[in-house]
């Protein structure tokens, strides 16, 4: 049987898709029973605290993506005060446990944060020297005295990424080399045998999600056998906030009231009444790259939407950003490419409504 795709355009079957999960609200979680603690009362002041080997205390690109994305208004970690990087460079779970480096055991109870993620265990075991049993009994120790250190702490075990099976740079990190593929599935094989072992413990298998359960000779994800590229931190803090973000539920009843007292701009009452595609069609969306602050003579916007689609945008559309903010744009405003992105400016001295740092930028059109 022939199977027709009816998408040519995969920009449009994009939108449509945002568009159908930004109605998707607060949809029951199985980690928002496990993480209650993190998510009670909501994420505003709360701290995060990542202890790990070299694969956290070097991961630039995931704490970026933490702080400069997805902590801004409007996203999922919104209203985080901290996010600790307790990483140490070559350093084995065994150590951390006796507290052999400087963000050890002690030092991490020490920070009382509120969500501890834990990835340790590659350097346990690419030289050979530790089993999957003894590498399950030591991520039980690190739980078992955090989870008595910081009584309200929810922990997340981010399960380490696999190997690349090919030493690219010649470092030597995995002895005996064409162990690689061994040595990931005892990594994942530990953290999987702690699943549903404690009540406020989350495994992420970022193996099955990012990284993959086989060990490639060589992987856009990866930088050099044991470490992520940019591009794996990315997707790993993707499935990372996936799990611990706080979801931002569409209020249909707050939505339909504003219609009702403002048919031509409800959005002005309400912002997120754009995201009911009943009513708006989703034109553009991207991340924030710059915008003007408040009050300058000629605000303007811009958003990683492709320059060669900046012409999908008109004066009269709503722009929506950081989610909590949105307007039209001015019938004389100006859409246009700069560098690989696009640029919405003439917008006047009191738009953007906000001097915004970070976060969505959508483009909404009414039916």
């Amino acid at each position: 049987m022939k199977f027709i795709f009816p998408f040519k355009d995969v920009s449009k079957l994009l939108l449509l898709l945002f568009a159908v999960v930004v109605l998707a609200g607060s949809g029951y979680r199985d980690t928002d029973v496990r993480l209650s603690r993190w998510f009670a009362n909501g994420l505003a002041g709360k701290k995060i605290c990542f202890v790990g080997d070299s694969t956290t205390s070097n991961a630039t690109m995931l704490f970026k993506e933490l702080n400069d994305f997805y902590a801004k208004e409007g996203e999922a970690l919104y209203g985080v005060e901290s996010i600790l990087n307790y990483g140490e460079n070559g350093a084995s779970l065994s150590e951390f446990l006796r507290d052999r480096v400087t963000y050890g055991l002690t030092a991490s109870i020490a920070a009382q944060a509120d969500l501890y993620v834990i990835s340790y265990g590659i350097n346990d075991v690419r030289l050979g020297q530790t089993t999957e049993n003894q590498l399950v009994s030591r991520l039980t120790s690190a739980v078992n005295s955090i989870r008595a250190g910081v009584p309200n702490a929810d922990i997340v075990l981010r399960m380490p990424n696999s190997l690349l099976s090919v030493d690219i740079n010649g470092y030597g990190f995995v002895k005996p080399n064409n162990n690689a593929q061994a040595y990931s599935t005892l990594l994942r094989n530990a953290y999987k045998r702690l699943e549903n072992q404690w009540d406020n413990v989350v495994v992420l298998d970022t193996q099955d999600r990012v990284f993959g359960q086989v060990s490639p000779p060589s992987s856009t994800n990866m930088s050099d056998q044991l470490h992520p590229s940019s591009t794996g931190y990315i997707l790993s803090a993707k499935v990372l906030v996936d799990l611990i973000g706080q979801k931002q539920p569409y209020d249909t009843a707050q939505a339909a009231r504003a219609r009702v007292s403002k048919p031509s701009a409800p959005y002005t009452l309400y912002s997120r009444a754009v995201e009911d595609p009943s009513y708006y069609d989703l034109v553009a969306t991207g991340r924030w790259v710059a915008s003007s602050i408040v009050g300058v003579s000629n605000g303007y916007v811009d958003f990683d939407w492709p320059k060669n689609k900046s012409g999908d945008i008109r004066c009269g559309d709503i722009l929506q950003m950081a989610r909590n903010h949105a307007f039209s744009l001015p019938s004389n405003c100006t859409i246009a490419p700069i560098g690989q992105n696009t640029r919405i400016y003439n917008l006047g001295r009191s738009l953007p409504p906000i001097t915004m740092t970070g976060g969505t930028v959508n483009i909404w059109r009414a039916k």
